[in-house]
């Protein structure tokens, strides 16, 4: 993180990646500090969004800082992006597409007011883009090569999103996916292996589409899942079905679905995990 003045005010400004900003991000926060994002991958919406994630050092799930405050600005250099791993991009798909899918279903049974209704209708370039140009921007950042296609997915991930997650209220901007990928934060196999939070809350969409029988746009994102790698099933995230309850009691403890178009249970998340696994492995 870099600490600099202007007369009497200190800025923050820090380069990276979702974990790395979001942890700045909370800082300048609580210090009231102006505070500007040089996105180095596109990851997430962290350099974008006003809302931090704070983990615990084991890598599970603390808490969720808010703040009405979002960045003052945001440097995207799409060259330095196209040049990062290419997983990072991989990954920041894959969470990027949760925004529209759980935004729409949380809201489902409220009237929204005007700037959570701007967020919902905008959640739509949160996955549209991605799965209309996402399987060519992921071959172009694998051959570091910046293109018209890789642009747009690179807005969609950290513009699109975070703009979503900064006009709509908490409820609205997490739901079920999120839900599920924090239980799997409490398992060791979660760190151990590297998986990353848009690679698992993409498999949370998978399961929250099935629970939520949206059978054909399940299908449609699990064909384009299955076309980039993302995870379509445990294995994929080095889980077990020994591991749901666990999972899911740590996926309900946090306030993900406390506004939702209906009550879910852990046995829920638990049928629809067992679902999604008959259901990829019929289409394997």
């Amino acid at each position: 993180m870099l600490e600099f003045s202007v007369g009497a005010v200190l800025f923050s400004a820090h380069a990276g990646g979702g974990k790395a900003i979001d942890t700045c991000k909370v800082l300048a926060h609580s210090t009231n500090r102006p505070f500007f994002t040089f996105p180095t991958i596109a990851s997430t919406c962290a350099s974008c969004t006003s809302l931090g994630i704070v983990y615990h050092p084991d890598g599970s799930l603390r808490e969720y800082s808010f703040s009405k405050i979002p960045l003052n600005h945001i440097f995207i250099n799409t060259q330095i992006i196209a040049e990062a791993p290419d997983i990072y991009l991989w990954a920041g798909m894959g969470d990027t597409m949760t925004k529209h899918y759980e935004c729409t279903i949380s809201s489902r049974n409220d009237i929204p007011a005007h700037s959570d209704a701007m967020g919902i209708a905008l959640s739509s370039m949160c996955a549209v883009p991605i799965m209309r140009w996402g399987e060519k921007a992921l071959a172009d950042c694998k051959a570091n090569q910046v293109s018209d296609e890789l642009t747009e997915v690179i807005l969609g991930i950290i513009i699109s999103t975070g703009f979503v997650s900064n006009f709509v209220q908490v409820d609205y901007t997490t739901g079920l996916a999120h839900a599920i990928y924090n239980g799997f934060t409490v398992l060791p196999s979660t760190e151990e292996n590297g998986h990353f939070h848009g690679e698992v809350v993409s498999y949370g969409i998978l399961v929250m589409l099935t629970i939520d029988k949206q059978y054909a746009e399940r299908d449609t994102l699990y064909k384009f899942s299955r076309s980039i790698g993302l995870p379509t099933r445990l294995a994929d995230i080095h889980a077990k079905a020994e591991d749901l309850a666990k999972v899911t009691a740590k996926a309900l403890a946090g306030i993900d679905v406390r506004v939702y178009p209906y009550t879910v249970t852990e046995q829920m998340i638990v049928d629809g995990i067992m679902e999604m696994e008959a259901y990829d492995e019929k289409m394997r």
